[in-house]
């Protein structure tokens, strides 16, 4: 089976007829347009939704799945997670990465690796690697030209530039 990406959110439901008011992950909206299928993670299965149509704008974006037909079935799909095959998933642009690459990636510095991307965090003016080093210790290392050096998503690798942002 192919891999799955997150891509949103499902914040609530909308009208009368089960439609689901949801957050792009990315803030990217276009590619939720050309959906054919997402699905919905439940324990440890995907469970696939024919999306029938997709609407409203980047700050209201609109979902319909097949078979959510009412406000009460679509309520409670609220805090659900939106995933897709990665084939479906935004493009990237130069220089983007999706949350679950750079979560694989280990960490250099100096050519010595320090640790592991656990999770990316969204923060304010940039992202932040949630980083375990080698002596099992958390960083926040934000993900910004400023402290990134070079990323090399084939050998899963992330070199940093400054020395402070290491325990």
């Amino acid at each position: 089976m192919e891999e799955k990406l997150a891509i949103g959110l499902i914040k609530t439901s909308h009208g009368v007829k089960g439609n689901l008011k949801v957050k792009s992950f990315s803030g990217e909206t276009s590619h939720f347009f050309r959906l054919k299928k997402v699905y919905i993670k439940k324990r440890d299965r995907f469970i696939p939704y024919r999306v029938e149509w997709a609407g409203g704008s980047h700050s209201s974006l609109l979902l319909k799945l097949e078979s959510i037909d009412t406000p009460e079935e679509a309520v409670r799909l609220r805090g659900e997670v939106l995933w897709v095959d990665r084939s479906d998933a935004n493009p990237l642009k130069q220089g983007e990465y999706y949350y679950a690459d750079l979560s694989r990636c280990n960490v250099y510095h100096q050519a010595k690796e320090i640790g592991r991307v656990n999770t990316v965090i969204e923060g304010g003016v940039s992202d932040i690697l949630e980083v375990v080093t080698l002596q099992g210790k958390t960083i926040m290392v934000p993900f910004d030209e400023h402290f990134i050096g070079e990323i090399n998503m084939e050998e899963k690798r992330i070199y940093l530039d400054k020395d402070f942002v290491i325990p």
